[in-house]
């Protein structure tokens, strides 16, 4: 984690292998991580700078860079949108 005020690291947080595209919901401070060897989703708490959960998803699926979170609706649920990549 980055302090963006003070520009320098505040935590260093342990997620899957292979950590690539990100998607943060800043309305529910909630941190998504696709880590593409490990076919997992990170789910970070930004409140108290931890993982919280992990999903298993076939990351490798998904385009690079492309993790979409919706904070519209934060009171049914943390939605998060994933871009499938159809072809190589």
């Amino acid at each position: 984690m980055i302090d963006s005020i003070e520009n320098k690291v505040i935590a260093n947080i342990s997620v899957g292998d292979s950590p690539g595209a990100i998607g943060i919901n800043p309305q529910t401070n909630m941190i998504y991580v696709a880590n593409y060897m490990s076919n997992t989703v990170s789910v970070i708490d930004g409140s108290v700078n931890d993982v919280v959960a992990g999903i298993r998803f076939n990351v490798n699926s998904v385009d690079r860079g492309h993790i979409i979170c919706d904070g519209k609706d934060i009171s049914t649920n943390d939605i998060i949108y994933f871009c499938i990549a159809l072809s190589w």
